[in-house]
């Protein structure tokens, strides 16, 4: 895995990219732990690329923890492009501090099983998190998204939109909870899945989840 260190009020225009390459001579179980830590007033964006380089059994299992600063940015993106031999699960834990702002897009273009865990915990007032993701899945391909985004402090917002093109004998499925906790009062969240059916045997799930303890707030899910 890798650490990512962004000092305060430090501004990385150019993106980083990270690019996971599996070429194995045999079948293999593959690991990453990886943590990003930005303060406050920086910004960066990140993409990180994961391919395979021969038809062998993969398994990979990846977690990433990111913490942002107060009056960061982050713009996290991932893209997932491994052959159907392959089994990818994939955890991010981001844990956003006041006025900061945190954009991700998951694209799945290719992969044999793919599940990808983010969890977001708005734990700072102001603080804004965008996530998009899109997959396109043919064959017998499965792609799982779950979201699970906690709103922790007051006048805080959230943006979903997951969005998945199946074919074939293909399936997917959407899971996503916001979590609206006590004290989250002035809570802004939002979150929408869509999906196109090619086929009649391809098959999606889809399971949108509120929870809201909090009395003034503005949620929705479609």
């Amino acid at each position: 895995g890798y650490f990512l260190y962004v000092p305060k009020n430090t501004i990385i225009e150019k993106p980083i990219q990270i690019i996971n390459f599996l070429h194995e001579q045999q079948d293999a179980f593959v690991t990453q732990r990886n943590f990003i830590y930005i303060e406050e007033g920086a910004e960066v964006k990140i993409i990180t690329c994961d391919h395979t380089l021969n038809l062998n059994s993969y398994l990979s299992n990846a977690v990433t923890e990111i913490f942002t600063g107060p009056n960061s940015s982050l713009e996290y993106y991932c893209l997932q492009n491994q052959h159907n031999n392959t089994t990818s699960l994939n955890s991010v834990y981001i844990r956003q501090q006041k006025d900061s702002k945190v954009t991700t897009l998951n694209s799945s273009l290719h992969g044999g099983l793919i599940r990808n865990n983010l969890n977001v915990l708005l734990d700072g007032e102001n603080s804004v998190a965008n996530l998009f993701g899109m997959a396109f899945t043919d064959r017998r391909q499965h792609v799982d998204n779950f979201t699970r985004v906690i709103h922790a402090r007051p006048h805080c917002q959230s943006n979903q939109i997951y969005k998945t093109v199946l074919d074939d004998n293909s399936t997917g499925v959407f899971s996503g909870k916001i979590h609206v906790m006590r004290n989250a009062q002035k809570t802004n969240a939002f979150q929408r899945s869509n999906n196109l059916l090619l086929t009649d045997k391809a098959t999606m799930q889809a399971k949108p989840q509120l929870v809201i303890d909090a009395d003034d707030v503005k949620c929705s899910h479609g």
